[in-house]
């Protein structure tokens, strides 16, 4: 097992207080109106809360598991694979107030754009590891497969109209790029690739 680090229990504690604070939030914006169209003030909360535990569950299965089996490519592909197609099918579904953002089944739904976050990091914390091993992480060959696959996940985030998660997807990969010591040119020449995308897509919505 990865070794336990004393910053893991601030961090817990800030992420607890986190969905505390949300939940409060998300009664005090919803109570009015929950009681209004089904008659009780706790119908969102609820909803919220369920999720929120679902997620707490999930935070207590992954910390038990070596994030380094993470590194396995038997694992990366499949689930970039996954997202990738997950984001091109959703554009095709039906769209929810002008957007095309969630696959709907019953009463669920899922957001594709937001798997596409922690898939992305995972991808990205291999590849820049690999590339730094050998050596090569400043030479244009090895920045094309992630240069690809970062455009192609912004792409098609904002082929759903979805102009903040394509923000903060840009943004993670900026951040991983820069730490793993990515030469500056590159990011501003992508930088300067990337302006027309964002301005056509901020004249659309």
């Amino acid at each position: 097992m990865a070794k336990r680090l004393q910053a893991d229990r601030i961090l817990l504690t800030t992420t607890l207080a986190l969905v505390v604070f949300g939940l409060v939030m998300v009664f005090s914006a919803s109570a009015v109106l929950s009681a209004d169209q089904h008659g009780y003030p706790y119908y969102y909360f609820g909803r919220q809360l369920a999720w929120a535990v679902a997620g707490l569950l999930g935070l207590l299965v992954t910390m038990n598991v070596d994030y380094r089996k993470y590194r396995n490519p038997a694992f990366i592909f499949p689930a970039l694979s996954v997202t990738l197609l997950l984001l091109f099918a959703v554009l095709f579904l039906d769209a929810s107030h002008a957007t095309h953002r969630w696959i709907r089944w019953g009463p669920l739904s899922f957001q594709p754009s937001e798997l596409a976050k922690p898939v992305l990091i995972v991808f990205l914390a291999w590849f820049l590891e690999t590339r730094q091993k050998a050596g090569t992480l400043n030479e244009r060959r090895s920045l094309a497969p992630v240069g690809l696959v970062i455009g192609l996940t912004v792409v098609l985030v904002l082929g759903g109209r979805d102009l903040g998660t394509a923000l903060m997807i840009t943004l993670i990969a900026v951040a991983m790029l820069l730490v793993a010591g990515l030469d500056v040119r590159f990011l501003g020449v992508a930088a300067l690739a990337c302006v027309p995308v964002f301005v056509v897509m901020v004249l659309r919505t």
